[in-house]
Order: C-alpha cells, then structure tokens, then sequence
C-alpha cells in the first residue's frame, strides 16, 4: 500500500459506514509511516496496518467485502502472475469485489499476464 492508497482507507474511515478497514503493507518502513500516520488521525478504532506479503494474507482477504489494489506490482510484473494465483487459490468470498489502480487489464497487458493464464 503506498501513501495515496492511506489517503484512501482514511478517507473510507471519513465516510463509509465499514467497521474495519485494513492496509496490508510488505515494506517496512511505509508500514511503520502509515502506522505513525493512523496514530496522529486517531484512526486506531477503524484502521490497522499489517506489515505483510498480500500472498500471506488468506485470512484478511477471505473476510474482505471490498479488495482495493493501489499500484500492485505495477513495476514488478514478474510478481504478477504468482501474486492472482495465489489470491484466487484463496477462495475469496462470493460477492467480494476488488478494485485496482492501475485497472487489472492494464497491469495484465503490460506483464503479458491474461485473466485466461489464471483460471
């Protein structure tokens, strides 16, 4: 999750009407930045940052009603394919929508990664 995706979930803290909203972050030192941050908005109530792979993030995700993906492996398209299996061999909830920036269509065209490679 990079900065502009912790404006997001703030915003969604703001606005919506979700109990809980959760950032999953594998780089240390954003974690720790978006931690500092929740803190000074006083956002603990509704937000927690899990300094984590997405990949190892079966039980977060499979509980999830909305997925927001902000710049996923966007410069890292090696990583793309390995990261969709593993979140579809999760199981995610019927119903669960998930979101990306940039669109999935445009990460896939660009890694040569087709939604067909992944069913």
């Amino acid at each position: 999750m990079a900065l502009p995706q912790l404006w997001l979930i703030q915003q969604g803290a703001c606005f919506s009407n979700a109990s809980k909203l959760i950032g999953i972050e594998i780089n240390e030192y954003f974690c720790a930045l978006q931690k500092q941050m929740v803190r000074e908005f006083e956002f603990e109530d509704k937000i927690s940052i899990v300094h984590r792979d997405v990949k190892e993030c079966k039980d977060i995700l499979r509980s999830s009603d909305v997925i927001l993906f902000h710049n996923v492996f966007e410069y890292f398209s090696a990583e793309q394919e390995e990261m969709w299996r593993a979140i579809l061999d999760m199981n995610l909830t019927r119903g669960t929508l998930i979101f990306s920036c940039p669109s999935l269509v445009s990460l896939f065209e660009r890694s040569q990664v087709s939604f067909d490679s992944l069913e």
